[in-house]
């Protein structure tokens, strides 16, 4: 699978990167190396581990240009927790804002995920989970908005309502929605599995002026979710303010095949996209500034869509390159403190030969078949880690110094070898969740200026998805230490009077 997705470069101008862990994937591999400081396995110290886990990777990526990301938390509990922030956001190439899945099936209220503004008549916390917040939190502490990179969902979150009667936001919930049928998943639904609900099967659907986001229902089901619509607000946010771009949660899950929804394939992405590039040629053709003003438009292509029935599986070959600037392959994971690939069919094996369903032409795995690079010249990097993955096994890693610079040095070796632009850390989180530490906060970003350091030679890019919620940020990131600067300007209309304080003109 990772040639199929590296061939994607042959009809797209693309930057390819490796995702490494992921949320099921946990903390400890790092730890005692999806967030820092946070879940099972990870220790406070993370937070620190995981600043020198980062220096040590862009040291080694250096020689060969890779690029180093890193997806981070949106909630503020993991990013207080996980990130150093102004640390983190200098050394990475770019930070992959993961905002969305701000609220979900473990709470006991219905509530849109992706929101982009609080309500009026929102608590203190749930003023806090909004996409806004997210971005001005990172902003506020350290991290310049040329370096984050916001994400939007093409999925919904779902739930059971406790009264088909109450189906308002914030109404009494008893668990997650039903599993959809080509994802298979309780409390989740791909935006095409929506659209046939909305559709065809007689859902109301709702617009929400203060979240700028939709909610859809039917007897005791309920979805919050993005659309055509409600993604063009998002979109004009980003260019107000000044952020690198956009990413995509993920390929897999829009309406890719343009058989559900009946708005063309790719919908969301191409309304997205086409804004994007739009405004940007609109602000270059009234300024005569230069292509500088280009949008990063990240793309995730998740290796476990390949085994979804029907219509619904997704290979590499089946994503538009050109609506992407960068993709990130995700997942692979850490094993004894290595980059390892996580599918079977990743690497180029005999018996992933025999079990491909859809070859390439070469017939050969998926990072050699990602044919969108070498046609389209488009930066691919590689995700590790994820939700799944957790934090340990990043925990355990940094927290080593011997163990980190294997890492580093295997690493730029395995981005290399796969002919990957760079690595995306995905960390969920830093000194959060099972496994990691307090001191893990520090560690991520010592792992960031390793990597970095690492990288620069060879030119490869760093970059990292992170935490969007308050208490994970606080915890995850030393924002200072990974940004340029972090100072907002002017305050925003949704902004409380806490949040007005911290603009510079006040």
């Amino acid at each position: 699978m990772y040639q199929r997705i590296i061939n994607l470069r042959k009809s797209n101008k693309l930057k390819i990167l490796l995702g490494l862990g992921g949320w099921n994937h946990g903390s400890y591999p790092f730890s005692n190396m999806e967030y820092l400081g946070s879940r099972h396995g990870s220790r406070p110290t993370d937070k620190q581990h995981f600043t020198n886990l980062l220096i040590e990777l862009k040291r080694a990526f250096r020689p060969f240009n890779f690029l180093l990301a890193a997806a981070v938390g949106a909630g503020k509990s993991t990013i207080d927790a996980a990130y150093e922030i102004p640390q983190v956001c200098q050394i990475l190439d770019f930070v992959n804002l993961m905002s969305y899945d701000l609220h979900g099936s473990w709470e006991s209220k219905t509530g849109i995920h992706v929101p982009l503004y609080s309500r009026q008549n929102d608590n203190k916390l749930d003023k806090e989970l909004t996409q806004d917040w997210s971005v001005r939190y990172w902003i506020n502490n350290g991290c310049s908005s040329s370096k984050i990179v916001m994400g939007l969902a093409v999925y919904g979150r779902t739930f059971r309502l406790a009264s088909s009667t109450k189906n308002y936001i914030g109404a009494p919930a008893v668990g997650p929605g039903n599993a959809g049928l080509y994802t298979n998943e309780q409390g989740f639904l791909a935006y095409y599995e929506i659209c046939t609900r909305v559709k065809q099967q007689g859902w109301t659907k709702i617009f929400d002026e203060e979240h700028k986001s939709n909610y859809a229902y039917k007897d005791e089901q309920w979805v919050g979710y993005d659309d055509l619509y409600s993604i063009s607000y998002k979109i004009q946010y980003v260019q107000e303010m000044g952020l690198a771009g956009i990413m995509f949660w993920a390929a897999d899950l829009d309406d890719f095949t343009g058989s559900s929804c009946n708005e063309g394939k790719y919908p969301l992405m191409n309304k997205a996209v086409n804004l994007i590039r739009s405004q940007i040629q609109s602000t270059i053709s009234s300024t005569k500034s230069s292509l500088q003003e280009k949008k990063r438009i990240v793309c995730y292509y998740t290796n476990w869509s390949q085994y979804r029935p029907d219509q619904a599986k997704f290979y590499p070959e089946d994503l538009d390159g050109s609506l992407c600037t960068h993709i990130i392959y995700a997942f692979a994971v850490l094993n004894n403190s290595k980059l390892t690939p996580f599918q079977s069919n990743d690497e180029d094996t005999q018996s992933s030969k025999a079990t491909e369903h859809k070859p390439s032409a070469n017939d050969r795995h998926v990072f050699t078949n990602f044919g969108i690079k070498k046609t389209h010249s488009k930066k691919i990097l590689l995700a590790v880690g994820g939700w799944n993955f957790g934090s340990a096994d990043f925990s355990h890693m940094v927290k080593n110094e011997q163990l980190r610079k294997d890492f580093v040095q295997q690493a730029t070796l395995f981005i290399r070898d796969h002919q990957f632009d760079g690595l995306d850390l995905d960390w969920e989180y830093p000194a959060n969740r099972q496994g990691s530490r307090p001191q893990d906060k520090q560690l991520f970003t010592s792992l960031i200026k390793e990597l970095k350091a690492a990288f620069k030679p060879y030119n490869l890019l760093l970059t990292a998805a992170v935490a969007a919620e308050k208490s994970t940020v606080e915890t995850a990131y030393e924002i200072d230490k990974i940004a340029n600067h972090h100072t907002a300007l002017y305050e925003h209309p949704q902004e409380d009077q806490y949040q007005i304080t911290l603009n510079q003109v006040r």
